[in-house]
C-alpha cells in the first residue's frame, strides 16, 4: 500500500469510517493494533471536543458535560475536521444539533449553537477602518443612482425563533438574567458585529434592520431611498456612526446581481 493511501485509510479509521486500518498496523504483547489506533483517536477526538467546548459554551452548559461530550464524539465522527485551523471547525454544529433526535426537548438548542457560532466568526473577522463618507455630499446624480453602500466585515444580520440573546446572556457571569425567568419563545432580529475589544449586539428597531438587511442584498440608494423615504436619512446616519457601514461604491447597471 502507498504512504498516501496508508494516511487515507487511517484518517478514516480515526473518525469510524474505516476499520481495516489495524491490519497495517503491528501489535505486540502490550498493544494490539486496534488499542494503538485508539490511542490517536482519542487524542483526535479530545482535542475537537475540547475546540467544540470552547467554541459552544453555553451549549454544552444546557446539555451538561457529559451529555456533550457524548454527543460531540457522534458529531465529529459524522463531521471530520477538512481544515487544519480549529477556529473553522464547528460551523455545521447547529444542523447537526437540529437533527440529533436525544435533544428535540430543546428546540431552541440548535438557534444557540448558530448565535454561538456566528460570536464566534465575528470575532475572528478582520478589522478594518471605516471610509471618509464626508464625499456622498457632493455626488452627481450619476453618482448617486450608481451608490451602493457596503456594510463591515464582521458585521452579522440574525434572526431566531428563540430569544437566544437572553439565554446567552443568562450564562455570562457579568450578567443578572436568571434562565428561568426568560420568556425563550421571545424571537428576535438582531446585530452582530465586532469592535476592537469585544463582540457586540444590538437589537434594533426592525426598520434598521430591514434597512441593513436591504444593503446586504445589494440594493443602491436609489432603491433604499424610494423603500425607507423619511427614516433614510436617520437609518443611514446611524447605520455609519455605529460602523455597520464601512465603505462604498459605484456600480454601473451592468454591474448589479
Amino acid at each position: 500500500m502507498k504512504l498516501a493511501e496508508l494516511q487515507k485509510q487511517m484518517i478514516k479509521s480515526f473518525f469510524n469510517q474505516d476499520s481495516s486500518a489495524d491490519t497495517q498496523i503491528i501489535s505486540d504483547q502490550r498493544l494490539t493494533a486496534k488499542q494503538r489506533l485508539d490511542i490517536y483517536k482519542g487524542s483526535i477526538h479530545g482535542s475537537l471536543t475540547n475546540t467544540l467546548a470552547i467554541t459552544f459554551p453555553v451549549c454544552q452548559s444546557l446539555v451538561g458535560a457529559d451529555f456533550f461530550d457524548k454527543m460531540v464524539d457522534i458529531f465529529i465522527d459524522q463531521n471530520p475536521p477538512d481544515s487544519p485551523y480549529f477556529i473553522e471547525y464547528g460551523g455545521n454544529f447547529s444542523l447537526f444539533i437540529n437533527n440529533f433526535e436525544p435533544i428535540k426537548s430543546l428546540p431552541y438548542l440548535a438557534e444557540i449553537a448558530d448565535f454561538e457560532w456566528t460570536r464566534h466568526q465575528v470575532w475572528h473577522t478582520k478589522l478594518i477602518n471605516s471610509v471618509d463618507f464626508s464625499p456622498l455630499e457632493s455626488l452627481s446624480n450619476t453618482q448617486q443612482n450608481s451608490l451602493q453602500f457596503i456594510l463591515a466585515p464582521s458585521l452579522q444580520l440574525k434572526e431566531y425563533q428563540y430569544a437566544v440573546d437572553q439565554i446567552w446572556f443568562a450564562h455570562q457571569k457579568e450578567t443578572h438574567i436568571i434562565l428561568e425567568e426568560v420568556n425563550i419563545t421571545q424571537g428576535i432580529k438582531c446585530i452582530l458585529w465586532r469592535d476592537s475589544q469585544a463582540v457586540q449586539l444590538a437589537i434594533p428597531e426592525l426598520g434598521i434592520w430591514d434597512f441593513l438587511q436591504a444593503i446586504k442584498e445589494k440594493n443602491r440608494l436609489p432603491e433604499l431611498a424610494t423603500r425607507f423615504m423619511d427614516q433614510m436619512p436617520s437609518y443611514l446616519t446611524s447605520a455609519i456612526q455605529n460602523q455597520w457601514i464601512q465603505n462604498y461604491s459605484f456600480l454601473s447597471s451592468q454591474s448589479k446581481h
